[in-house]
């Protein structure tokens, strides 16, 4: 039995899916580093909706739908809550993606101010 740990991000029409579980420890690294937080506070953050955890979950899937976008570009700073949605949800719908770290992930995103 396959172990997942999956969620979908809504905004407006368009959905990113991601698997936890597949994550390789570059992309926990990767993570930790922009988060500020260990693994298990990333996952304790999603299950409370905790924001950062949330936006860096929801850059991972996108990241590793083929988009190239930024933690710190406008796209990653919805409305909480009007057209933005997260939840957990059994599987994926689709095969896992890709890893979401390349190294081109690493030099493209901004590491979030700390509080």
């Amino acid at each position: 039995m396959t172990v997942s740990l999956c969620y979908r991000f809504t905004l407006g029409d368009r959905a990113w899916q991601i698997d936890l579980m597949t994550l390789s420890l570059n992309d926990w690294i990767l993570l930790q580093e922009f988060s500020g937080r260990t693994r298990a506070q990333l996952l304790t953050g999603l299950e409370g909706e905790e924001a950062i955890s949330l936006k860096v979950v929801w850059w991972a899937a996108r990241r590793a739908s083929g988009e190239d976008v930024t933690l710190d570009s406008d796209e990653m700073n919805p409305v909480w809550g009007a057209d933005f949605t997260v939840q957990r949800i059994p599987h994926l719908s689709e095969a896992a993606e890709e890893s979401p770290v390349t190294p081109a992930a690493r030099s493209a995103a901004k590491k979030p101010a700390k509080k």
